[in-house]
């Protein structure tokens, strides 16, 4: 992108990632307000819009969907650890007693 258009490759990622540093301190927020599947979508949502700034590049298009796009990862990335994090919860619950979980250990 950079080559063929100038730096509005180098503002848009510097956009997208100054986004998405400055989201990660509130993004546990928005998904706790809105759920997991909700911020899953939403953030799946700005890649796809993303995704379509940059097959035709037009300049006042791709970088305020840029800083959009470094909110909506940060929420995404977020949510996934959510999910992930409860889905191993309920499998170890599932799988072990309260004293295996103080111990560590399996009961066989």
């Amino acid at each position: 992108m950079t080559t063929v258009n100038g730096k509005v490759g180098f503002w848009s990622l510097a956009l997208l990632y100054g986004a998405f540093s400055v989201a990660n301190l509130f993004s546990a927020i928005v998904v706790f307000f809105l759920g997991e599947r909700l911020s899953l979508m939403g953030g799946a949502a700005l890649y796809t819009l993303f995704i379509g700034a940059n097959i035709y590049v037009i300049d006042w298009v791709l970088l305020p969907i840029s800083f959009l796009m470094g909110i909506g990862a940060a929420v995404l990335w977020t949510a996934q650890g959510v999910r992930a994090l409860a889905l191993f919860a309920l499998l170890f619950a599932r799988e072990s007693t309260i004293t295996d979980a103080i111990t560590h250990k399996r009961t066989i």
